[in-house]
């Protein structure tokens, strides 16, 4: 059974508790992004499943960018989270991922409060077959709705996007995601279109029946 996006839902508006719409089954992997209006912000509860992998500041225009994951115990139409600042939010759950060991590779963070126009290349190593790439990524932009692609160094991957755009705080968040048929390195770029800030994450999830075991890549923390 291939990886697949089975449900996705967006908050695009600040909202101290973001609440997201959608459907999730049991044995769903959930991976999630938040980006709230302010630095120092922290995120007293993800919602379930959900738990933090990352977080990181951009002072390009004042935001923090949360990533986190995890895989449902049990079917739910909606995650509530709650943010010490209005924050928006994006969630995406994907389907046929190997539950032990969700992760086929460490994920690799990134972040700049420097005015940049991508992240830069994220590097990382699957070890199986059929892993779904999903990069979760939050722009600071500070003037208006960013564009969005993804480059993957000439591997010609089918890129997905889920995105959405908090106009208030010029904040936006997707997750762009791709099959990657075989294991190795790749390296991913997420490009915004306009000078900003930003925070990511980069997740490779190990599909259920593959062979392998998760590439000793160390999380990577690269600054702009």
């Amino acid at each position: 059974m291939a990886i697949a996006l089975a449900s996705s839902g967006t908050q695009p508006t600040g909202n101290l508790s973001p609440s997201v719409t959608i459907t999730i089954a049991v044995d769903d992997i959930l991976i999630a992004g938040y980006a709230s209006d302010a630095t120092g912000s922290s995120m007293s509860s993800y919602g379930s499943p959900l738990a933090q992998d990352v977080t990181n500041e951009s002072t390009f225009d004042n935001q923090t960018f949360f990533a986190a994951s995890g895989r449902a115990t049990g079917s739910a139409s909606s995650i509530v989270s709650t943010c010490s600042a209005t924050a928006c939010a994006v969630v995406a759950a994907f389907s046929g991922v190997d539950t032990t060991t969700q992760n086929d590779a460490t994920p690799v963070s990134a972040s700049s409060s420097s005015g940049v126009t991508s992240t830069g290349a994220m590097n990382i190593t699957t070890a199986t077959g059929g892993a779904m790439l999903a990069l979760v990524v939050g722009v600071d932009g500070g003037t208006t709705d960013p564009t969005f692609s993804v480059s993957d160094g000439g591997a010609g991957l089918t890129w997905n996007y889920i995105t959405s755009y908090e106009s208030g705080g010029f904040r936006k968040l997707v997750i762009a995601y791709a099959l990657k048929p075989s294991a190795g390195a790749i390296a991913v770029t997420g490009n915004f279109g306009l000078t900003a800030g930003f925070g990511a994450c980069l997740y490779a999830l190990k599909p259920a029946g593959g062979g392998g075991g998760s590439s000793p890549v160390l999380m990577g923390q690269a600054i702009f």
